[in-house]
């Protein structure tokens, strides 16, 4: 019989993805914002994992629902992951392919809804291992999408180009780094040239606090602050989230338009095993908690 454990809270690391030398496809999960590390993984022998959500009415768990799994190898590597939805059909599957002990080379992601459909994506790496191509495509090749990345002397991930079926190559993302190698910038640009909006980034080790400020120049976006805090192993323990936009409010009788300041708070809190896997976060909105989502893992 397989093992399986959910030990109650303690410690591990995944934090947000700061782009640096390179980019890991699988880092992005649909079903967890943060991954376990493979390091982890592997040392504690773990084969898959299974995250479930959990729904509060007036401070009690009212439901849960199974919302996703993630399988892997014996070197913890993550090789399928399921994401499922409200309705059956709307199941994504991702298949995960590795040539070398840690670098992945193929992604089949598979779709139900509205009818089934595979994208592939296929990486290419430099000699320095710094992820330089990724081409996503259906089988028939009627979409493409090519997104090529530019490293400097010291691997450090300067900018970001895309390419979409017939149009030609465009800056997408610029990265400006400080002289300590720290990313402190971003800049997302569209098709046509344009910068659509500035990531900024703040850390300040000894509080082991990171700060990002995202400004959507575009205007149809809030502006958003993120503070995220990490433990003394660098270990992801809140992220603080606050969206803040101008709603406006019609007066007929006077004719006007009002403009009101409106600042959403959000955040989530982790905790992990004492083994160093992920043990459960839970998310909160405008100060109320909303869901906790839990990790449990199997062993052979």
């Amino acid at each position: 019989m397989k093992n399986i454990f959910c030990l109650s809270l303690c410690v591990h690391f995944v934090s947000a993805a700061f782009p640096q030398s390179s980019i890991d496809p699988t880092t992005d999960l649909a079903v967890s914002p943060i991954k376990n590390s493979s390091a982890v993984i592997q040392g504690n022998r773990i084969r898959k994992e299974l995250i479930y959500s959990y729904t509060f009415s007036d401070d009690k768990i009212t439901d849960s629902v199974e919302w996703g799994s993630v399988e892997y190898d014996s070197l913890g590597n993550i090789v399928r992951t399921v994401e499922f939805a409200n309705f059956p059909n709307l199941t994504m599957t991702k298949t995960y392919y590795y040539q070398r002990p840690h670098r992945l080379v193929r992604m089949l992601e598979d779709h139900e809804y509205p009818e089934p459909h595979t994208y592939i994506t296929e990486y290419a790496y430099d000699s320095a291992g710094n992820q330089i191509l990724s081409f996503c495509h259906t089988i028939d090749m009627s979409f493409f999408d090519v997104n090529r990345r530019v490293f400097d002397t010291n691997n450090q991930l300067l900018a970001s180009y895309r390419k979409k079926q017939e149009d030609s190559f465009h800056l997408e993302v610029k990265y400006y780094y400080s002289e300590n190698a720290e990313l402190f910038k971003e800049e997302n640009y569209n098709a046509t040239g344009k910068l659509n909006s500035t990531t900024l980034y703040t850390i300040d080790s000894a509080a082991h606090k990171k700060t990002i400020f995202y400004d959507n120049l575009k205007g149809d976006q809030p502006e958003r602050r993120e503070v995220i805090i990490f433990d003394s192993h660098d270990r992801c323990i809140t992220d603080s989230t606050w969206n803040r936009y101008t709603n406006s409010l019609s007066d007929l009788r006077k004719n006007i338009q009002q403009q009101k300041l409106i600042v959403e708070p959000g955040a989530a809190v982790y905790t992990y095993n004492p083994n160093g896997t992920l043990f459960q976060w839970v998310s909160f909105f405008r100060n109320k908690q909303e869901k906790i989502t839990r990790h449990y893992y199997f062993t052979k």
